[in-house]
């Protein structure tokens, strides 16, 4: 009886068949997978065929498979041979083979397909059932457990090592967070406190850049908050042209005053703009007051405000020089009415009226003209109505008469001629 070790290629489990022919196919007993004893070598003392491979045969235990395909797919789909080796051919040829280790479980027999093998082209066999496989364990040494727990415990180590970075990642990145959000609030104090704590705890981190470009920008925002409170401080107390000053050296670029800057240099310059209108209104105002009344309505029409304050002033200021002028159009229109009802005097006293309370109106050129024509009209009715008087032989109505015209023609000399008449007349009289 023939006794061989066979080996499964497929998971290396080795284990000890019986009665095993040439063309035997049998799965493995630990992986199911089909393994067939290919090669045949001499007799037995019965005179059947030995499967004792030599020496250098059993070092190669891949053998072509050939299973029936019906048990192939019974047992596991796919698969290649197995591969045997004698127990023989290690011990010598005649010897029966014991295994190395041995196992109480003993593997149970199973079907098998039967071929017919020739030798040489003479004779036939017929594969018969193994009457028993008998399991072998393969030993592991110290060194292969040893590995596997060093392995298990380099694995623990990196898993232990990465999380330890992930969470340190995220506080980086927590605390970095924590910085930008300050700034972002304008508590720059805050900036450069977290800043400087994140920088102590994470030296060598990759936001270390990060971190300390808010720092820069803290800073130059800090100093820019700072200014722009004393611009503004400037601005309510009037002080627009300081402002200015210090408004036109500030660099906000890069900070979150941008807006803030940029709406001060609007307010500034519609501050400037309102100061210099003040200032023209204001000369307007004064020229009002010392009744240069033609001053104030010159710069008054060449003035063009820019803010609403300074536009109501404007109007204020314009409607008392238009009500002025109204009053003052007023009397002219009345000693034009007199005048043309033929009440030259009360004319004159109109105009005269006028042109003083009124003299810088816009109606004044005109009263001025007119006034030479009244006196001249009043000079030749006094005159003619003197000259009545004197034919009246009424001398001191004539002297009354004639003293009134030379009021408005002085060096009329027949005017004083019949003045001096009437005096001698009423000389002549006493």
């Amino acid at each position: 009886m023939a006794k061989i070790v066979a080996g499964c290629k497929y998971c290396g489990h080795v284990f000890k068949i019986e009665e095993v022919f040439e063309g035997v196919v049998l799965p493995c007993p630990r992986c199911k997978m089909m393994i067939e004893i290919k090669k045949m070598v001499g007799t037995d003392e019965e005179g059947k065929l030995t499967f004792e491979p030599a020496l250098d045969e059993m070092l190669d235990k891949v053998f072509d498979g050939e299973g029936a395909e019906l048990e192939k797919t019974q047992v596991l789909p796919g698969g290649e041979a197995g591969a045997a080796s004698t127990a023989a051919g290690l011990e010598g040829q005649g010897t029966t083979a014991a295994p190395r280790t041995s196992s109480r479980d003993v593997t149970q027999p199973y079907g098998v397909t039967r071929r017919v093998v020739a030798e040489d082209g003479e004779g036939a066999a017929t594969a018969a059932v193994p009457s028993s496989v008998e399991v072998r364990r393969a030993r592991h040494s110290v060194w292969e457990y040893l590995v596997v727990v060093g392995v298990i415990i380099g694995v623990l180590v990196a898993v232990v090592l990465w999380w330890r970075a992930l969470m340190s990642k995220e506080s980086e990145q927590k605390a970095a967070d924590a910085v930008e959000e300050a700034y972002n609030q304008k508590r720059f104090d805050i900036v450069l406190l977290k800043a400087k704590r994140f920088l102590e705890d994470f030296p060598d981190s990759e936001l270390r850049g990060y971190v300390e470009g808010f720092v820069e920008r803290a800073r130059k925002a800090e100093t820019v908050q700072q200014e722009v409170e004393k611009i503004k401080d400037l601005m309510s107390s009037g002080d627009v042209e300081k402002a200015a000053q210090r408004l036109g050296t500030l660099d906000a670029s890069g900070t979150p005053f941008e807006k803030e800057v940029a709406e001060l240099r609007r307010r500034l310059k519609h501050a400037k703009e309102e100061a210099e209108d003040n200032r023209v209104l204001d000369s307007v105002e004064l020229a009002i007051k010392r009744k240069r009344w033609r001053d104030a309505r010159e710069v008054l029409l060449a003035f063009v405000p820019h803010t609403d304050k300074t536009l109501k002033r404007y109007e204020r200021l314009k409607a008392r020089v238009d009500r002025y002028d109204g009053e003052a159009r007023k009397l002219l229109s009345q000693a034009l009415s007199e005048h043309k009802a033929g009440n030259c005097r009360e004319a004159m006293r109109l105009v005269r009226l006028m042109l003083k309370g009124y003299g810088d109106s816009v109606a004044a050129e005109s009263a001025r003209q007119l006034l030479p024509e009244l006196e001249k009209e009043m000079f030749w009715r006094l005159r003619n109505e003197g000259k009545q008087h004197m034919e009246a032989e009424r001398w001191r109505e004539a002297i009354k008469a004639f003293k009134e015209a030379l009021k408005h023609k002085p060096n009329d000399a027949e005017l004083k001629s019949l003045l001096k008449r009437c005096e001698e007349k009423i000389g002549a009289d006493r």
